[in-house]
C-alpha cells in the first residue's frame, strides 16, 4: 500500500513539473509570437512601412508626371516656380508658400500630404532631380554641403532637420576603395562643420557623416573629386529682361543666361545673404520700385562663382489721368 502511495505521489510530481514546463513553453512561444507580430520588426510594423512606402511611391511618380507638364510649358524648360503651381493645383500639396522651403544651396523640401518630404533640385540642364528624403517630423541629414576644396582639403557644413544636441562624426575613404577603407578623421564633435586636411591631390573620396541624437543615428555620404581645377566662371553671360508691372503692384522680370553648365542664382536687396537658384528663363517675381537685384553663376561651390551682376527695377510708366471735358473721357499722360 505504502509502495502505491510513493508512486502515486511521484506520478503526480512527474505531472506538475510537466505542466510547469508546458506553461513555460507557452509563454516563450507566446512572447517570440508577439514579438514576431507587433515587434520593432514584426509583421504589423513591416506591413505598415510596406503600405507607407507605396504612398511615397505613388507621390513621387506623380511629382515625376508633373515634370512633363511644366516642361511642356516652358518648351522644354521647367521654370521651378511653375512647377510649384502644378503640383498646387494637383493637390500633391497644400499652399506653395508654407510647404515648399528653399534650402538655399539650390534645392527644396517640399511636404507633400502625409507629410512626406522630397528634394527637388534643379539640374543645369532644365529637368529637375527628385528625391524622398523622409517624414516631415522625422530627424534626418538634409545636406552635406561642401563650403571649400583645394588640392589637399575638404571642408563640409552638415546641415539637419528636427534634430537638437547631435553628435558628429566624420568618416573617410577613397572612392576606388572598398568599405573596409573607411577612416575615422572625428568622432564624437558637437560642430556640423570640419576639414579633411592631408588629402591626395587628383583622388576622388567618400565623405561620411554620422549624426548622433539621443538613440537616433543618422547617415550620409557624398563623392567630392579632389585635384581638379575648377574652370573659370565667364562673367557678363547674365541678361535682365524687361520689367513687368502687375495689378497689385509688385512687378517680375526674367532672368536669363546664355552658359548651361552653371546655376544661376540671384538676390534682391544685398549680396550678403542666401543665393536663391533660377532656372534660366524664369522670372523673379514680388519685385518692387527701388529694389536691386543681383546674379551670379556659379558651379554649385562657395569658392568659385561669376562676378556679380545688378540692375535696379524702376517704374518708369507714367501714371494715367481720365479728364472728362465737355461730356467726352479722354486719357493723358503725366
Amino acid at each position: 500500500m505504502l509502495e502505491q502511495v510513493n508512486k502515486l505521489n511521484k506520478n503526480k510530481g512527474i505531472t506538475l513539473i510537466a505542466l510547469v514546463i508546458t506553461i513555460i513553453i507557452i509563454i516563450i512561444l507566446a512572447t517570440i509570437a508577439i514579438n514576431f507580430t507587433f515587434g520593432e520588426n514584426g509583421l504589423i510594423k513591416k506591413a505598415q512601412q510596406a503600405a507607407e512606402m507605396t504612398q511615397v511611391s505613388q507621390i513621387q511618380e506623380r511629382l515625376e508626371m508633373a515634370k512633363g507638364t511644366a516642361a511642356i510649358d516652358g518648351n522644354g524648360d521647367i521654370d521651378t516656380d511653375h512647377y510649384f503651381d502644378i503640383i498646387e493645383d494637383e493637390g500633391i500639396i497644400g499652399d506653395k508658400e508654407t510647404d515648399v522651403e528653399d534650402n538655399g544651396d539650390g534645392s527644396y523640401d517640399v511636404t507633400t500630404d502625409g507629410d512626406y518630404v522630397f528634394e527637388v533640385t534643379p539640374k543645369p540642364d532644365g529637368d529637375l532631380e527628385i528625391e524622398y528624403v523622409g517624414k516631415n517630423n522625422e530627424p534626418r541629414i538634409s545636406k552635406i554641403k561642401v563650403t571649400e576644396k583645394t588640392e589637399n582639403s575638404i571642408s563640409v557644413e552638415v546641415a539637419t532637420k528636427n534634430v537638437d544636441n547631435a553628435e558628429y562624426t566624420y568618416s573617410y575613404k577613397k572612392t576606388e576603395e572598398g568599405e573596409e577603407s573607411w577612416q575615422e578623421a572625428e568622432s564624437g564633435s558637437s560642430d556640423n562643420t570640419y576639414t579633411f586636411s592631408g588629402l591626395e591631390s587628383n583622388k576622388s573620396y567618400d565623405i561620411k557623416v554620422k549624426v548622433t541624437a539621443g538613440d537616433t543615428t543618422l547617415e550620409k555620404t557624398i563623392t567630392v573629386q579632389l585635384g581638379e581645377t575648377a574652370p573659370e566662371i565667364p562673367d557678363n553671360t547674365i541678361t535682365f529682361g524687361m520689367v513687368k508691372w502687375q495689378d497689385d503692384g509688385t512687378a517680375s522680370m526674367q532672368i536669363s543666361t546664355t552658359e548651361s553648365s552653371y546655376k544661376l542664382q540671384y538676390q534682391v536687396g544685398g549680396t550678403e545673404g542666401q543665393w536663391t537658384t533660377i532656372t534660366s528663363g524664369q522670372s523673379i517675381t514680388g519685385l518692387h520700385d527701388g529694389d536691386t537685384v543681383y546674379a551670379r553663376l556659379t558651379d554649385g561651390t562657395e569658392t568659385n562663382a561669376s562676378q556679380i551682376q545688378q540692375t535696379t527695377i524702376e517704374d518708369n510708366n507714367p501714371p494715367i489721368v481720365r479728364v472728362t471735358a465737355q461730356g467726352k473721357a479722354t486719357s493723358n499722360s503725366i
